[in-house]
């Protein structure tokens, strides 16, 4: 089976050398997919290429497939047929194949390809399948690769399916709690967005709270705490109004009519198993307008290592290690520091010489590398009474 292409070249969204596996590059597509990019073009039979940026294989977990292929572009799409991603080569050979860690569902293509029947005149129009991703692969310890890639304008891929279940991990998103907490319920209007939380009825959950976080997509290091809900006996509700997400886009000026369509969907993100993501966009005669979109995960109030801070508003959002309450070693401890204005990951903010743990202790600015305590500043040199011989 051969797709023709079509070039869209898009900002890339993680162009500085930051993906560092085929985990990271199908998590970075997946966000292109719940953001809806291509649902307004109107070419319903071209492909959508981004040109998605560099990587470096001498950092991260690649396995020897991409590291035979240094030098190379290659591209990552979604199967039509299996939903696993698709790794392929300038020859069009499928050389690697990720399969999700939960299987994919109809109704996780659902809002791209259609909401009701009639409601688009195309379902292939929102077919996730249509977005290609485009790498460029380098390898910093070798000699510099000469490309040879050609345009991907016009050009055909090989769909030959060669299966490899290897994908590496996702740096920034481990599971903080227990999977026996998770989402039972979700569903999103105009105004809201409703989340239900479910976990089993003979468990407390530390603290008696649940928080809710989210992000635009699972790359993200820094999640942003939304809101959280007293949990004392299952289930329990979450409402977000949409327009107070840090990511909130105003809408357009259209004024939506009676036969205009909102489309949404809720769907555990198939390459996490504990993330939920949502999409939502009108469908209108005049045009199709890409709704809110995100994603969204649960944590408790859990502090394994007593510093005041939450397990996962350390791993989700701060970075912080959740077992060390000085992550940094700098004497301050994470919640100190995050008070302060410090970074818990960096044991010298200002970059004076003087650890953070060392400038509070002396009541100093860690922010200002002017305020260095007297007792680290270097002695002044000596002064010689007049006449002396010098050494």
């Amino acid at each position: 089976m051969k797709r023709r292409i079509a070039v869209l070249l898009l900002a890339a969204l993680f162009a500085r050398g930051e993906v560092l596996s085929p985990m990271e590059m199908a998590a970075a597509l997946e966000a292109r997919m719940v953001a809806g990019d291509g649902a307004t073009l109107p070419d319903a039979d071209a492909e959508i290429v981004r040109n998605a940026g560099t990587v470096d294989l001498a950092e991260g977990d690649w396995p020897a497939a991409f590291h035979a292929r240094a030098g190379e572009t290659v591209c990552v799409a979604v199967s039509p047929f299996t939903g696993n991603y698709e790794f392929f080569d300038q020859a069009g050979e499928c050389f690697f194949t990720l399969v999700p860690v939960l299987p994919t569902t109809e109704n996780w293509v659902a809002p791209f390809r259609h909401a009701e029947a009639g409601t688009f005149p195309d379902d292939d129009l929102f077919a996730p399948w249509r977005l290609v991703d485009v790498w460029s692969l380098t390898h910093a310890e070798s000699a510099e690769f000469e490309s040879h890639a050609e345009s991907a304008e016009n050009a055909e891929l090989n769909l030959d399916l060669r299966f490899v279940n290897n994908g590496g991990q996702l740096r920034f998103l481990n599971n903080p709690d227990p999977t026996n907490l998770c989402f039972a319920a979700f569903a999103f209007t105009e105004t809201n967005l409703y989340f239900t939380a479910g976990w089993p009825t003979n468990e407390t959950l530390p603290g008696a709270t649940l928080d809710l976080y989210g992000s635009t997509n699972l790359l993200d290091p820094r999640w942003v705490f939304l809101s959280s809900h007293p949990a004392t006996n299952p289930p329990v509700a979450f409402v977000v109004d949409p327009a107070t997400l840090p990511w909130h886009v105003a809408p357009t000026s259209h004024v939506h009519g009676v036969s205009c369509v909102f489309v949404t969907n809720f769907v555990i993100s198939p390459l996490d198993g504990t993330t939920v993501y949502t999409n939502a966009f009108w469908s209108c005669p005049e045009n199709r307008t890409p709704g809110e979109c995100g994603f969204f995960r649960l944590g408790t109030r859990r502090d394994t290592d007593g510093d005041g801070l939450f397990d996962a508003f350390e791993m989700l959002s701060l970075g912080s290690d959740p077992a060390a309450a000085d992550t940094d070693g700098d004497g301050a401890d994470d919640a100190s520091e995050l008070l302060a204005g410090t970074d818990p990951l960096d044991p010298d903010t200002d970059g004076d010489g003087v650890s953070d743990g060392d400038e509070a202790t002396c009541r100093t600015d860690p922010h200002n590398p002017d305020t260095t305590p007297p007792a680290f500043l270097a002695p002044p040199a000596p002064i010689l009474p007049e006449g002396a011989w010098l050494p």
